[in-house]
């Protein structure tokens, strides 16, 4: 017995070194990434090239530059690669649509997005607005460098046809598209106060971070902010893969009378995507 009880406390002294140990080396890693500073200068994946610039705004006419309409053919390398400049009217503005795409089984890991629909006289056009980790060219995507200030923070505003298209087609994803329940007043305030803060982060970077800084918790600083939407604290949009939850719970998504389960069902977008891709009425065709 004095074997075995001694033999068990000099590998509870190893156990409790190596605990120490690695406890140092996450205290180091994370002193070192406190140390960084982000940056706008890298030499980035083409996806983040670019980053959108307000060049003019008068209180409804708003002008962005580069606005993305990639083509892709495979993750990370676009078969075409368009940057253009959009001129949109806030009074066209007229609804919204909110898009979860999980990336894990589990239903955590998710990323989110606003698609926003503006009708004109002569074309309804389709506008998203997704906020995203910046990676550098050839750098990998791991949820625990997010937390280390590995990634800078990146606004991509574009196309339909190539944001949901490169989820849909190149990674395989299943998409949900969620209506809002918004007034198109609060959706305009939403709106202006998130392309603004883009051209802001253009030109002064921060990191992005996993459960502080993510496509998620930056909607839901945006609503806050910018609409008189009460969105609480929650764990379920720093797992964004339940932020739908949540928005049924707050009554922004839904109309109460069809339960959650059987909404999300049919909010099954997919599909639609796989099929409307590369056509004319691309977003149109999603919303039949």
């Amino acid at each position: 017995m004095q074997k075995i009880w001694r033999a068990t406390r000099v590998a509870l002294r190893w156990l409790r070194r190596l605990v120490v140990g690695a406890l140092g080396l996450v205290a180091v890693a994370v002193l070192l990434a406190q140390l960084r500073e982000p940056k706008s200068d890298r030499t980035w994946e083409p996806d983040w090239e670019r980053q959108p610039r307000v060049s003019a705004f008068d209180g409804d006419r708003m002008t962005v530059e580069n606005f993305r309409d990639f083509r892709w053919a495979a993750a990370n390398r676009p078969s075409a690669a368009t940057w253009r400049t959009e001129t949109l009217d806030l009074r066209e503005l007229a609804a919204a649509d909110f898009f979860v795409v999980p990336l894990s089984d589990s239903r955590s890991a998710a990323h989110t997005m606003l698609s926003f629909e503006f009708r004109g006289a002569a074309e309804t056009r389709y506008v998203i607005v997704s906020m995203e980790a910046r990676r550098e060219l050839g750098e990998p995507y791991a949820t625990w460098r997010g937390l280390l200030n590995q990634y800078e923070l990146a606004y991509v505003i574009g196309s339909e046809e190539d944001l949901l298209g490169l989820r849909a087609i190149v990674r395989g994803n299943e998409l949900y598209r969620y209506r809002i329940n918004a007034t198109p007043g609060a959706l305009r305030s939403l709106f202006a106060n998130m392309v603004l803060t883009a051209e802001e982060v253009a030109t002064q970077p921060e990191f992005y971070g996993t459960l502080w800084n993510s496509c998620t918790t930056r909607i839901v600083m945006h609503a806050n902010l910018a609409t008189g939407f009460s969105i609480p604290l929650s764990w379920r949009y720093v797992l964004p893969g339940f932020s739908d939850d949540l928005a049924y719970e707050l009554e922004l998504i839904g109309d109460g009378k069809i339960p959650l389960p059987t909404l999300r069902e049919r909010a099954k977008v997919g599909q639609a995507i796989r099929g409307a891709y590369g056509s004319n009425d691309f977003s149109e065709r999603l919303r039949r």
